[in-house]
């Protein structure tokens, strides 16, 4: 009984991390939105508890547990903000709804089904990764399958974002450097693909948000349509959220510190 209520607390921190993030980033420009903070910690329990249903887990390194539920947090959430999700795009420059090329699809059933179409593509890159592990060595195959997920990230970032603010070399080559050099990294904890895959995929996702929020100077989110902070007070009051943010990469730390 224990064991499942461990693995939902990590999803749910998984989920507080994305949520820390998403609300430090973009509370000055469109305020703190209460609903949006709880259904990313929310969707981290969810993904815990798909990922411990449909796979053994008790064997995995916890870190890389934590890692994966951040992946599957992130896939989930970006999922339904593509696919499913109806909301007005006038703040956006780079529209959070699917698109194709410039076009936003209003349709809900169109979306809903070029997502089943995604979700099959992306279910091959779970059999790549095995096809993969099959073949090359460990640290090797560690480096292969993170620079998979970093090259889904670079082209996906690449085709949402190209086509309103250019495409962006070194913001490309980004997430495939450091997806490959997570994947190694990571692939000293767990041989098992699947979660090689995840894990080095939310681990470079940590990596990558924290640069772009944290430390690059006065970064301003691309997706809004404005570049002046709309609610400048968030400045200073998000700095509430930092000690949370910063208690889930403790969290991470720990884990690959200590095994339970």
């Amino acid at each position: 009984m224990i064991y499942p209520l461990y693995v939902l607390l990590l999803g749910m921190l998984a989920g507080l991390h994305a949520a820390c993030y998403g609300a430090y980033k973009d509370s000055p420009y469109e305020r703190f939105k209460l609903n949006r903070f709880v259904r990313e910690i929310s969707i981290g329990a969810i993904s815990a508890l798909f990922i411990f249903f449909s796979t053994e887990t008790r064997n995995v390194h916890p870190a890389i547990l934590f890692l994966s539920f951040v992946a599957c947090s992130r896939i989930f959430t970006e999922s339904y903000k593509l696919f499913i999700r109806e909301e007005s795009q006038k703040k956006y420059k780079i529209p959070s709804m699917l698109h194709i090329f410039k076009n936003v699809l209003t349709s809900r059933l169109q979306r809903i089904l070029i997502g089943v179409v995604a979700y099959v593509i992306f279910a091959g890159f779970f059999v790549l990764a095995f096809k993969i592990s099959s073949i090359f060595s460990i640290p090797i195959s560690g480096v292969l399958i993170g620079l998979i997920t970093g090259l889904i990230t670079g082209f996906g970032g690449a085709y949402k974002d190209g086509f309103f603010e250019g495409f962006q070399i070194r913001k490309f080559f980004r997430s495939p450097i450091i997806g490959a050099l997570s994947g190694y990294l990571l692939s000293y904890l767990t041989a098992e693909p699947l979660f090689l895959l995840l894990s080095s995929w939310g681990l470079e996702r940590m990596i990558v948000e924290f640069y772009k929020g944290f430390v690059k100077a006065k970064y301003v989110p691309g997706k809004f349509n404005f570049i002046k902070a709309r609610y400048p007070e968030y400045f200073l009051k998000r700095k509430r959220i930092i000690p949370a943010y910063v208690a889930t990469w403790f969290t991470l730390v720990f884990l690959l510190l200590y095994r339970i």
